[in-house]
Parts: C-alpha cells; structure tokens; sequence
C-alpha cells in the first residue's frame, strides 16, 4: 500500500473511535445476551477484521476491515470484560475493576513495541495475521467467562416498566441501541460529551 504515514494514521484514529462508540451498543447487547457471548463474538470480529485487512491495499480497504471491523470487535471484547468483573465481585469491586482497566493499559504499552518488531522485521500483512491470532486466543477468555445468577430478570422487568410509564416512538427506537437507564439518566448528556471527546 504506498499511502502517506499521515493518511494511514486515519486508520489508526478511526479505529479508537469505533472502538469508543461501541461502548453503549456493547453494554446493551451484554445485558441481552451476557458476557461470554459478547466477547467471544468481539474476539471473532477482531480476529475477522485483522485477517481481512492483512489482504487490503487501499486506504479505504483497510479502514473498512482495520478501524470499523476491529474497532467494534476490540468494543465488544472490551466492555464484556469489566462487566464480567463487575458481576463477579461484590467486594472491593472499585479495585478489581481498576486492576481490569490497568491490564488494558499495560496490554497496549506491551504490544506497542511487539507490532512494530512484526511490521519491521516481517511486514504488514504477518503483523496483521499476528494480531488475529491474538484476538482468536482471546475469544478463548471470552468462553471461561461464567454467567452470574440475578434476581429473576421477568420481575425486574415489569416493575421497570410499571414505574417507567410510556415511552415515545423517539425514546423506543434510541433505546434500541442505548439502555433505558442511560438514556433518561439526567447525566446522559454529559456522557456523550465525553463519550464524543
């Protein structure tokens, strides 16, 4: 692919914003379908995604498979992950999830430096094929997640929409893809900004 370094960078930047945007898709599909579903379905788009874009010559190729693709996987796998940690523990649950959140920085600092070695030493498209295989063992942390046992979701449920009331046609078709809760949360607007930030 002979593009610019700036312009292939917008791959890279893209990629951290779908990667982003996921957040609320991703928080409402593990609450429908739970953890384990959800990251073993993030670990095969961003297996899926780096394989795919290991093949692209284009800019535009690379940015369909590489940021959209892999940046909603990475999403999923991410989001699962520290709901599944928050499930888990109910004691000291701040500090499991802030270990959860430091493995993932520690995680980039590591593979930073790994993914550079692959492109220098054997090239694009191996580091690309590399970096799938990564997501494909990480589907493999995805299956041992184990479903936590709640309080029975169909009362829940009704007594939510008992004391909800009605819901517009513009509230039913937003909470499709964001969670009710949020949605009419009063912070709700102050989440986007900095979602969008």
């Amino acid at each position: 692919m002979s593009e610019k370094r700036s312009r292939v960078s917008i791959a890279g930047s893209l990629l951290v914003a779908s990667y982003a945007f996921t957040g609320p898709l991703a928080s409402r599909l593990v609450s429908r379908f739970g953890t384990r579903k959800v990251c073993v379905l993030g670990g095969f788009l961003s297996a899926v995604g780096l394989a795919v874009a290991s093949a692209m010559n284009s800019l535009l190729g690379l940015i369909a498979t590489y940021s959209i693709i892999t940046g909603f996987g990475f999403g999923l796998m991410y989001i699962s992950s520290i709901v599944a940690v928050a499930n888990h523990f109910t004691k000291k649950r701040s500090l499991a999830i802030g270990i959860c959140l430091c493995g993932a920085g520690v995680g980039t600092f590591l593979l930073a430096p790994l993914e550079s070695y692959l492109t220098e030493a054997y090239g694009r498209r191996a580091a690309f094929l590399c970096m799938s295989g990564f997501c494909l063992v990480a589907m493999l942390g995805g299956l041992v997640m184990r479903p936590v046992k709640f309080v029975n979701p169909v009362q829940t449920e009704v007594r939510r929409i008992e004391e909800e009331g009605p819901t517009g046609l513009k509230e039913k078709i937003i909470t499709l893809l964001i969670d009710r809760d949020l949605y009419r949360s009063p912070e709700f607007g102050l989440f986007m900004v900095v979602d969008l930030c």
